[in-house]
């Protein structure tokens, strides 16, 4: 994404590495001119790959979920009454993102960059959850050749446990349904886990979050 954020710059591994070390390598001789941090993301049984991370400099990290379901398998609970969710078509409230998961003030400002510059792209659709006027949530949805992903689901920690950040994956995964998706993915933290499977994605696979040390 060209942001100074590591996160928003992925090399993804889709399958185990045949040669880990090569790979590392040209991941790193592509992102090292171009943004000053990056991140690996790496099949999460993948020894061999995370060794030759870790030689190479790398942390490993967290193991985060990667999760699935067709929107027709979605289940979908009422949302909270008090919740007005808002499509965020005129950026008018995109320092709102990262509300549940930005604590650095540091990174806010690159993260609304990210933000405002994946909403000029065709296939985003962002939300914002409000109550009593307040800001409390969000979530995105990006699709393309008939497949979803749900991004930037968070809720502030005083509007948590209410089902609220339910009903904005809900609302991502209804903007991919809408433009004909037949697939919805998300990766899943820690806090999130237990609330997509109740919503009905499944695990498909899992992904070691590898930074810079």
């Amino acid at each position: 994404a060209g942001s100074p954020l590591a996160f928003f710059n992925q090399a993804i591994a889709s399958r185990h590495l045949s040669d880990p070390p090569a790979a590392i390598e040209a991941a790193t001789a592509f992102f090292e001119p171009r943004v000053p941090a990056y991140c690996l993301m790496i099949v999460g049984d993948d020894r061999a790959a995370i060794a030759a991370a870790e030689a190479s400099g790398f942390a490993a990290r967290d193991s985060i979920p990667l999760m699935m379901l067709a929107p027709d398998e979605l289940v979908a609970p009422a949302p909270p009454p008090e919740l007005e969710i808002r499509p965020a078509a005129d950026l008018s409230f995109v320092d709102l993102f990262g509300v549940g998961f930005v604590d650095d003030v540091g990174a806010r400002g690159p993260f609304h960059d990210v933000v405002r510059a994946a909403a000029a792209v065709d296939g985003w659709d962002l939300f914002g959850g409000f109550v009593d006027g307040e800001g409390v949530a969000t979530s995105a949805a990006f699709t393309l050749d008939g497949c979803t992903g749900v991004f930037t689901v968070g809720t502030s920690p005083a509007a948590r446990g209410r089902g609220i950040g339910a009903a904005m994956t809900v609302a991502a995964v209804g903007a991919g349904r809408a433009r004909g998706s037949d697939t919805v993915f998300l990766f899943a933290s820690a806090m999130g886990f237990p609330i997509y499977r109740r919503l009905g994605f499944r695990t498909v696979s899992s992904h070691r979050y590898i930074a810079q040390t």
